[in-house]
């Protein structure tokens, strides 16, 4: 809360500025019609009312101003340190929490942080310090008033906390739908034309009418707090006529007084209408805190060893007695020799565990039996960050960044000139495409095709020992998959080479190929044809 000091001080300012606007006017109505001998004896009373207008004004703007930059950065610094926390859990990421969870978390999850404190936080402590001041106030003018307004200016804080506790459960499922709905959007994404349609209507429309009861039910508890809010304020005002009126008609009480005092306790219960979106603001925030630290808790199931060990300069790969599947650990034992500078292609019917394999050799996750040795030094001893450096990886769905497409190359080579970037893309068919191309989220500006080219540029691009490329020409029609095949064959560079593919095109580079198969390995003899 340090940084959001001056806009407690600027917003109770503002807040003060306004009561006194309203106190200080019913005071000079009062005043006025008592018809005082000179116009001069209104002068304090009218410079109030136009000192509190302009502060008000000036005040609220200068607070928005400095809590929203504030909220800004606190929204960057949450982010940076959320990403901090995730990249080294890489791609197993997506497959613990699930996509549509991660964008909630990463996106409106951070969001709901920074809006905790601009929509609840802020304004609770600025009515809280305006309530002790006005009950100061009240207690100087007449104790007892004090003793009667301050208590239902401090129960008109406590209702929306108390509905917090109902907006927390509305918050919770309510999050949950959003990862649901954005989950279901991502999967539906890849359906076409009339079956994206049907299957949306299918999956997303119950979560729809669930998510709008949930926001209807959310919706209703402002209004819940609205009518409280003008129940007390009228008890309040009621009380305090009750209490002042006798002291006014006894001569003890000036009129004025009485008419800024209640003028100004209703001015206080006005001003707590900006607690309304409180309940859910903060039900959301502490909810989505509670998934933040959930999230930024989870620990890579691959880590490094406490000392690891120095990883060799020729990378001649082993499986030994490798179980590819977890949850199938009977399966039989997995046996592969890759000398370094060899070329391997991975065939096999879809699940057969071309695409486990490849993630083996990643070390997004450790083999459950056997091991796997690179140098004759199993990759277990290895810092997997700096395993990870030696390879270059080319997934079924490679991601694109929403940004141009020299951004998206030079993730692999960030100081490669434009003319090396340019020269990747036109052996692979994209001379139609310049540098500044926005690719938009994902690559959505894209067709299929071209996304497939421009990562398997960038993997290519990559300074790498291996190169591991899944389905490296899925997507691609007859004219563009030998162009293709070419530059992997041309910028290989005599790098070990492993691809999982369905197509017989990429075979063409291998020296070995493998049919996969129940997480066993067939050595195919390629002069004899597949």
């Amino acid at each position: 809360m340090n940084a959001y000091r001056w806009p407690l001080l600027l917003g109770l300012l503002a807040t003060l500025c306004g009561v006194g606007l309203t106190a200080s006017g019913g005071a000079l109505l009062v005043r006025s019609a008592q018809h005082p001998a000179t116009l001069l004896a209104l002068g304090v009373l009218t410079t109030g009312v136009r000192a509190f207008g302009l502060g008000r004004s000036g005040l609220r703007y200068a607070e928005r101003l400095l809590s929203h930059a504030a909220a800004l950065e606190q929204a960057q610094a949450l982010r940076a340190r959320l990403y901090a926390r995730l990249a080294p859990l890489g791609r197993e990421l997506p497959a613990t929490h699930g996509t549509g969870a991660l964008l909630i978390r990463a996106g409106a999850d951070v969001d709901a942080r920074t809006f905790q404190t601009l929509r609840a936080d802020l304004p609770l402590w600025t009515y809280l310090s305006l309530s002790a001041l006005l009950t100061l106030g009240l207690g100087l003018l007449d104790p007892l008033s004090a003793l009667i307004a301050g208590p239902l200016l401090l129960l008109t804080a406590w209702v929306p906390l108390a509905l917090s506790r109902q907006a927390a459960g509305l918050a919770d499922l309510r999050a949950a739908l959003d990862a649901q709905h954005a989950g279901l959007l991502l999967a539906l994404s890849g359906f076409g034309g009339e079956l994206a349609g049907r299957e949306a209507q299918a999956r997303l429309s119950p979560l729809q009418r669930e998510l709008t009861n949930t926001e209807a039910a959310l919706a209703a508890l402002p209004a819940r707090f609205t009518v409280v809010r003008e129940g007390l304020a009228a008890l309040a005002l009621g009380l305090l006529l009750w209490r002042l009126g006798p002291l006014v008609a006894a001569g003890v009480l000036a009129p004025a007084w009485l008419a800024a005092g209640a003028l100004g306790i209703v001015s206080a219960f006005d001003a707590a209408s900006v607690l309304a979106g409180l309940p859910a603001a903060r039900a959301e925030g502490r909810g989505a805190a509670a998934r933040l630290a959930e999230l930024e808790h989870s620990a890579p199931s691959v880590t490094a060893p406490p000392v690891p060990l120095d990883i060799p300069a020729v990378l001649d790969l082993s499986f030994r007695a490798v179980h590819l599947f977890a949850s199938s650990p009977q399966t039989a034992a997995l046996n592969l020799s890759i000398p370094a500078g060899t070329t391997v292609a991975l065939i096999g019917d879809s699940g057969a565990g071309k695409t486990t394999l490849l993630r083996l050799l990643a070390r997004d996750h450790d083999p459950v039996g056997g091991n796997i040795t690179a140098g004759g030094t199993s990759l277990r001893a290895f810092d997997p960050a700096l395993w990870r450096q030696r390879l270059s990886v080319l997934d079924q769905d490679a991601a694109l960044i929403d940004g141009t497409l020299a951004a998206n190359l030079r993730l692999a080579a960030p100081a490669a000139p434009d003319a090396e970037l340019r020269e990747r893309l036109d052996e692979l068919g994209l001379t139609h495409l310049p540098l500044t191309a926005w690719v938009g989220e994902g690559g959505a500006r894209l067709s299929g095709g071209e996304r497939q080219r421009v990562a398997l540029a960038r993997a290519l691009l990559r300074p790498s020992d291996v190169l591991l490329l899944d389905e490296p020409t899925a997507h691609l029609d007859a004219d563009t998959e030998p162009l293709a095949v070419q530059a992997i064959q041309r910028r290989r560079a005599g790098r070990t080479l492993i691809l999982a593919t369905h197509r017989p095109a990429p075979l063409a580079l291998a020296q070995q190929i493998y049919r996969l198969h129940a997480g066993t390995l067939t050595l195919l003899e390629i002069s004899h044809g597949l």
